[in-house]
Parts: structure tokens; C-alpha cells; sequence
């Protein structure tokens, strides 16, 4: 069972995240902006969250667009063979 504080925390990373996409995908009001400010400054575990949040995204982003990272790279480096998900038989 899930206590309290877990799912607390919980509710606070999703709303990170939904900060952060709708800020960075979405055209942005100055009303969204000033909610936004207004729901960091209720805690400093929201900006903890929202920053935690906001790094994830940029290592994503690293990872993606890095022309190093690819499967086939990856299986003729490691001799492994790696396959997408969805493709194996």
C-alpha cells in the first residue's frame, strides 16, 4: 500500500511533467505562465521536481539526437543483438 507522502510526491512529479511539456509543446498564456509561477512558488519541492523533470527532458533530448546512440551502433560495438521492441519473432 502506498503511503501518503508516496503518492503526494507522485502528484507533484506528473504535475512537473505536465508543466513541463505544456510549456515546452504547447503555445503558453500569459495566464498559464503566471498559474505556473504561482504552483513553483508553493514549495521548493515543486521547483525540485520541475528541475528534475527539466533535466530528464534535456538528457532525452541528448540521447535522441546523438548519431552515436543507434541499435545497429550499439549491436556491432557490443556484438550484442539488440532489436526495437515490437519487431522480435
Amino acid at each position: 500500500m502506498a503511503q501518503a507522502s508516496d503518492v503526494a510526491r507522485r502528484a507533484i512529479v506528473e504535475t512537473a511533467c505536465e508543466w513541463l511539456i505544456t510549456i515546452n509543446e504547447t503555445p503558453v498564456s500569459a495566464k498559464d505562465r503566471q498559474r505556473f509561477a504561482d504552483w513553483l512558488r508553493e514549495s521548493p519541492v515543486h521547483v525540485r521536481e520541475y528541475l528534475a523533470a527539466e533535466i530528464t527532458w534535456s538528457l532525452i533530448g541528448d540521447i535522441v539526437r546523438s548519431e552515436a546512440f543507434t541499435i545497429e551502433a550499439s549491436n556491432d560495438a557490443s556484438g550484442a543483438k539488440v532489436v526495437p521492441l515490437g519487431t522480435a519473432s
